[in-house]
């Protein structure tokens, strides 16, 4: 029992059994530090109380279910109030062991990670902003990995006639007018190797139509995508540019 009570009051999370109706029963010393009350003054009294209001209704059903089945686990993030009037991310994970007569209560793991969700947070908003400056800009952006389209922003996908939605997973060849498919399948191929292949050249993509050629000036080099290998580049529609060169030189 002390080897156990030890392991238990000297973990870095906390540790509560509460009784079906969210009355503390038991807490280890690290509660306190999360939960920024002295040990054991929060015992005999209902956490509940110290949710979040915008948490609380989903925790009291997925809590409300818990109780159905003995034995289940259940993980949930939630808001909970310190007794300094702060709210800190707890990520608790609850065991139903009411049926237990040596618990009688519903056992309660739970960690803070505040840090975590503020990273969380920070790493969203930053995606979110550069996701709107790539589909916002007016060349078209891609990533192309294992020779399927990975991403394009509006740009590209409007380029070629496609939705978004219609262009991610497709084969790039697709999109390519067959009289150069073997050029720029070669410099696919050749830039995976890592080879050194011009990042800049010209080819002729087709439309969703299949009959009209797009001419595009591509842009594209290696990048390290989702842990592997891709193609990232840009391409800009330079159609109208080169008829108008050629009207210029007749």
């Amino acid at each position: 029992e002390k080897r156990f009570r030890a392991l238990i009051e000297n973990s870095s999370d906390g540790l509560s059994v509460i009784s079906a109706d969210g009355t503390l029963l038991y807490g280890t010393p690290a509660n306190s530090r999360i939960v920024g009350y002295p040990h054991g003054e929060l015992l005999n009294k209902n956490v509940f109380a110290l949710i979040h209001p915008d948490d609380s209704p989903s925790i009291m059903d997925l809590f409300a279910q818990l109780l159905k089945k003995p034995s289940r686990v259940m993980t949930a993030e939630l808001r909970f109030q310190r007794k300094d009037g702060t709210w800190r991310w707890i990520e608790p994970t609850a065991t139903n062991c009411l049926h237990d007569p040596t618990i009688r209560g519903v056992v309660i793991n739970f960690r803070d990670i505040t840090e975590r969700k503020r990273v969380e947070e920070a790493l969203q908003e930053s995606e979110e902003k550069h996701r709107t400056l790539i589909d916002n800009i007016q060349d078209g952006v891609f990533i192309i990995q294992d020779a399927k389209m990975q991403f394009v922003n509006e740009a590209f996908a409007r380029m070629v006639g496609f939705a978004v939605e219609e262009v991610i997973g497709m084969d790039f060849r697709q999109l390519v007018a067959p009289e150069d498919w073997e050029v720029v399948a070669d410099h696919y191929r050749r830039r995976q190797a890592g080879e050194d292949v011009p990042r800049e050249y010209e080819f002729r993509s087709l439309h969703k139509d299949g009959k009209t050629r797009i001419l595009v000036n591509m842009n594209v080099g290696l990048v390290d995508y989702r842990g592997r290998v891709a193609s990232m580049g840009t391409g800009k529609d330079i159609t109208e540019r080169k008829r108008a060169e050629e009207v210029l030189r007749e």
